[in-house]
């Protein structure tokens, strides 16, 4: 039996809303190219979103961040983290349901 070691990357919301800046869109291309070249097999979004954050800061949803994320990479596993205290479960589900069928089964849900 061989072993294979799993790499990820958990990006905040900070970072993820600084990336898909509509400004800049050569950032979210080369990030998207860089997490696909370094070898990371998924990239979790949202994990962060049960802390309480600063309310002058936008921020963007995790499931929107991976569609537009997935458009920008190929190999890499796309996971978005939420939480039945913050999303109800019919919202996540219906989320989840509509970035599955923007992206292929790349992405996933955990939490």
């Amino acid at each position: 039996m061989s072993r294979h070691t799993v790499i990820g990357l958990h990006v905040d919301a900070a970072l993820v809303t600084e990336l898909l800046d509509p400004r800049e869109p050569a950032r979210r291309e080369e990030f998207g190219r860089s997490i696909d070249e370094s070898g990371i097999d998924f990239v979790v979004l949202g994990g962060d979103g049960l802390d309480v954050g600063d309310a002058g800061h936008p921020t963007i949803d995790a499931t929107v961040a991976a569609t537009v994320l997935a458009r920008h990479t190929k190999s890499v596993g796309l996971v978005v983290a939420g939480a039945p205290v913050r999303d109800h479960p019919f919202n996540l589900a219906r989320r989840l349901g509509s970035l599955v069928s923007a992206t292929d089964p790349t992405a996933g849900s955990a939490g």
